[in-house]
């Protein structure tokens, strides 16, 4: 009789172990899926584009460049792959791009730049990094 309630006894312990090992594993893994979607909620989405307004005869152009994420972004690394002299409607705005580098943008923030439409070429490539100003807390 006796040998039945310690091969019992030793089942059930094995199987509590089991599920107490299960459960864990299963908070990990909740705990680094939780982890990953806070990450992508929070953190920056920078968007480079044109905008154009018409206000009686003549359009004019700007270059945008806006987070539209839930952190501020510091730029890194802001580079372009054609040369834009001459591109930039005043004369205050000639250094506008190479400012972009080692600035922060924070949410909503956008740097706006009126430009020559003419001037410019059909396709630019920007090349950016940039770090979530979140994660440098951490």
């Amino acid at each position: 009789m006796q040998d039945i309630a310690v091969i019992v006894n030793i089942i059930l312990c094995i199987l509590s172990f089991a599920l107490a090992a299960i459960s864990v594993i299963t908070v990990i893994v909740t705990l680094k899926q939780n982890n990953r979607m806070i990450e992508s909620t929070s953190r920056p989405y920078i968007a480079i584009y044109t905008q154009s307004i018409i206000t009686g005869e003549k359009p004019y152009y700007y270059l945008v460049i806006k987070n539209f994420g839930n952190s501020a972004a510091h730029f890194i690394k802001f580079d372009y792959d054609v040369d834009l002299t001459g591109c930039f409607n005043i004369e205050a705005n000639k250094d506008f791009l190479k400012q972009i580098e080692k600035t922060v943008l924070a949410p909503n923030q956008s740097r706006i730049c009126m430009f020559n439409y003419e001037a410019v070429p059909d396709v630019i490539k920007f090349e950016y990094e940039y770090s979530s100003v979140a994660q440098k807390a951490d």
